[in-house]
């Protein structure tokens, strides 16, 4: 769990997502809840940072899931943090406040600790902006900022200004708004949190746009991009670009030859090949797990990593994106 924890914060939420599977197994195996609720929510943490939004609130929404019979604290809280975080994202802001507010401890999350808890409000923050309450908003971002000078981390410094320039963004100062996320994003590189400085820098770009600064936006922008691309983390990289277009940026993208879907078949890992070799013989879900000694629930999670590297939705879809490349691979050689 630690090393997937590092793999996710150091930019390769894909690694870090093979690892969680691997732990998330090895749990369902033991019948170990408390471990399996723990992997699950990482699990979603490194699924969300991929981009793979479906993924982090099926993960997220079974580690809550299993927590609901058990007393309240520390872990039943970042649970439905990770879950609020996942909501967020795709695109349920009142659900993803209500969870924060009624689950991690009232306004300032007190059932969460240490830096983790700037990080949520952080969240909060967001979340509240979105759902249009401010006032509420502005707590939370004074309440991250007392949490960060607490405990002098510098990413929770870094979180603190990040919420910040949500709300200077929001109430019309993209100035002050570039500047903090600025100054987070370098923060952030400083201790190697390469995922969070990168959106970071997504913020100062969108700042400094409003701003009319286009060119320091761009390159903020382009960096942020590039970043998420390095990644693997490509929904995210979808969205910079569009911050790039609007300022009048092309963007072009080189596919090698025989890549299929967004990432292409190079990018599984050899037990997701295996999935994918008895999806191709037909097999089904509950054969897979057999064949693998793996449960359904894994084999589900490997079909959603499969389908979201391949980009296809469906298992015809991936067959036939298969054969694609075995065609463009059998040409190139």
């Amino acid at each position: 769990a630690m090393l997937g924890a590092s793999l996710w914060v150091l930019g390769k939420p894909l690694e870090a997502g093979e690892v969680f599977d691997g732990a998330v197994e090895a749990a369902r195996l033991a019948g170990n809840v408390q471990n399996l609720a723990w992997n699950l929510f990482n699990r979603s943490i490194a699924a969300l940072a991929a981009g793979d939004v479906s993924l982090a609130l099926a993960t997220a929404e079974e580690s809550v899931e299993l927590l609901g019979g058990m007393q309240p604290g520390a872990l039943s809280a970042m649970a439905a943090c990770v879950l609020a975080a996942a909501l967020l994202e795709a695109g349920q802001a009142d659900r993803s406040v209500d969870l924060l507010l009624t689950q991690a401890g009232g306004e300032e999350l007190v059932q969460i600790g240490g830096g983790w808890r700037a990080r949520f409000l952080e969240l909060l923050t967001r979340a509240l902006l979105v759902a249009e309450r401010p006032a509420e908003a502005e707590r939370a971002a004074a309440a991250a900022r007392v949490c960060a000078e607490t405990v002098g981390l510098p990413t929770a410094v870094a979180m603190a200004s990040l919420a910040e320039a949500a709300l200077a963004l929001d109430t019309g100062s993209p100035d002050i708004a570039a500047e903090q996320a600025s100054s987070a994003a370098d923060a952030l590189e400083s201790v190697d949190a390469l995922f969070d400085a990168a959106r970071a820098r997504v913020i100062a770009g969108r700042a400094l746009g409003l701003a009319g600064n286009h060119d320091d936006a761009g390159l903020e922008l382009g960096r942020a991009a590039a970043a998420f691309e390095s990644f693997g983390a490509l929904r995210y990289r979808d969205q910079t670009e569009r911050e790039l277009r609007k300022l009048g940026y092309h963007i072009q993208h080189r596919t090698r030859s025989g890549e299929t879907g967004v990432l292409g078949i190079e990018s599984l890992t050899e037990r997701e090949r295996q999935v994918v070799r008895l999806i191709l013989d037909r097999k089904t879900n509950r054969e897979i797990g057999a064949e693998l000694f793996i449960s359904r629930k894994t084999v589900e999670t490997h079909l959603r990593n499969i389908f979201h590297k391949m980009n296809v939705a469906s298992r015809t879809e991936l067959a036939r994106a298969v054969e694609l490349g075995d065609r463009q691979a059998h040409t190139v050689s």
